[in-house]
Order: structure tokens, then C-alpha cells, then sequence
């Protein structure tokens, strides 16, 4: 006699692999996106400081390397 209630049991628990298969695939996927989106545009800090011109040139070389498709990060220092 066939146990109906155990192969039930079973075969939640394989769908329920499944799902957690399935939902580690997507969060890996979801993962590799957001790490090909990172590179793909610079994003611009308007107003990032106090003096307006070093504002603007900071603004204007983001522009640039974004026109150019460069991708990375525009830092400054300041020396005192």
C-alpha cells in the first residue's frame, strides 16, 4: 500500500529545493547586473563643494569621462 502522505511530504520538500535553487540563481543574477550597472555611467555630484569653480570642473570632468564612456570614480584633495 502506497504511503500518499509521506510521498506528499517528499515532494514538498523537492519543490521546496527547488525554490531555493531557483531564488539562489536570481539573487546571483540580480548580483551580476548590479555589478555590470556600476560601470556603465558616471554618476554626477552636483554642488559636492563649497567653491563653486571647483564644483563646476569637478562636474565638467565627470561629464567628459561619461561622454567618453570611462567609467571609475573623480576624487579631489584638498592640501592646507
Amino acid at each position: 500500500m502506497r504511503d500518499y502522505e509521506k510521498e506528499i511530504d517528499e515532494l514538498w520538500e523537492e519543490l521546496a529545493g527547488l525554490w531555493a535553487a531557483i531564488n539562489a540563481q536570481n539573487i546571483e543574477q540580480r548580483h551580476e547586473q548590479a555589478r555590470e550597472a556600476e560601470h556603465e555611467f558616471v554618476r554626477i555630484m552636483h554642488n559636492m563643494h563649497p567653491d563653486k569653480r571647483l564644483s563646476e570642473m569637478m562636474e565638467e570632468l565627470c561629464e567628459t569621462a561619461d561622454a567618453e564612456g570611462l567609467s571609475g570614480r573623480t576624487i579631489y584633495n584638498v592640501i592646507l
